[in-house]
């Protein structure tokens, strides 16, 4: 897979990603083609999906990394970012999603 196969959309610059990083970036477009119930659950809740995204991503670094989890156990966790430190928490980033929300209109309960 090569993000440049995507209709020329590749948003991310190479040289701002770093090796370390602690977020997964998700097509909405290939999470729709692949599960659409999947993809419109998420887009539709995320809040109540989110701990559980967080929960896989890490399952999956860590599957595909175990050294990492072997070298967090022995830091002392912290989760803090430093120079060289392992990174605790993963976060998922979903990009070209249908719906956008702005700031503005988002309300709590």
């Amino acid at each position: 897979y090569s993000p440049e196969e995507e209709d020329g959309e590749n948003e991310e610059d190479e040289s701002d990603r770093s090796p370390f990083s602690s977020t997964i970036c998700v097509n909405y477009r290939h999470l729709h083609s692949y599960d659409t119930d999947l993809a419109e659950a998420i887009e539709g809740e995320y809040v109540r999906f989110e701990p559980y995204l967080r929960r896989a991503s890490k399952e999956f670094v860590l599957g595909i990394h175990p050294a990492l989890d072997r070298a967090n156990n022995n830091s002392g966790g912290g989760g803090m970012m430093k120079e060289g430190s392992i990174i605790t928490s993963y976060f998922v980033a979903i990009y070209n999603c249908s719906t956008v929300i702005p700031v503005r209109a988002l309300r709590t309960g």
